[in-house]
């Protein structure tokens, strides 16, 4: 008698039954690790957005405490003296008025830094200007400061902002109270992906 062999085509073989299973659980366990990960970083990036809502929430509320509770206490403090001592009310009504000023100016650059449409630094140029402009007005010193047409689009972070702002501000304060400068100016320059600002 004759005998055949009849070799079954590659693909109902045991071995590349195997390479697919192989590869099939190769596949699946790749898909499952990138989801894994996938879900993984998105959780790590929800928990440091919460982590730093809740660090400026605690940075603002000692900004408030520190600005805003001590001028307070100091304009309580001053009200009860008036009380105490009418004979001196100028002076003492003096000091409560140039302390609800400073208060409001204080909580109107906490609120220019909070706010989300101030982030590029055209705005804080501005601010800046007018500040200084403000500063100045009623004393003897002269302001002037220089400003390129073209300001490049920088977006800066709150933190960013806020920094910058209280330099500029200190010097400011320095140059009246200590330099006895006749002019003050502030010039901004760009180069590339860096700005100067030169008091």
């Amino acid at each position: 008698y004759i005998q055949f062999v009849v070799r079954p085509p590659y693909w109902k073989t045991g071995w590349f039954r195997g390479i697919i299973l192989l590869c099939a659980g190769f596949l699946f366990y790749k898909i499952t690790r990138y989801i894994t990960q996938k879900n993984l970083k998105e959780r790590i990036l929800q928990l440091e957005k919460r982590q730093a809502i809740e660090k400026e929430r605690n940075r603002i509320s000692r900004d408030m405490h520190d600005e805003l509770g001590s001028g307070l206490t100091k304009i309580a403090i001053l009200s009860e003296v008036v009380k105490k001592a009418p004979d001196d009310q100028n002076g003492i009504i003096d000091k409560i008025s140039f302390t609800a000023r400073l208060l409001v100016s204080n909580l109107d650059e906490m609120v220019w830094s909070l706010n989300p449409h101030n982030d590029t630094l055209q705005q804080l140029i501005a601010y800046v200007s007018e500040h200084a402009e403000q500063f100045f007005e009623s004393t003897e010193i002269d302001f002037d400061h220089v400003i390129p047409e073209i300001i490049p689009h920088v977006v800066l972070q709150e933190e960013q902002r806020r920094a910058i702002f209280l330099c500029i501000k200190e010097f400011l304060n320095n140059s009246l109270k200590h330099s006895n400068a006749s002019s003050v100016l502030i010039r901004w320059t760009f180069s590339g992906n860096y700005f100067c600002c030169i008091l």
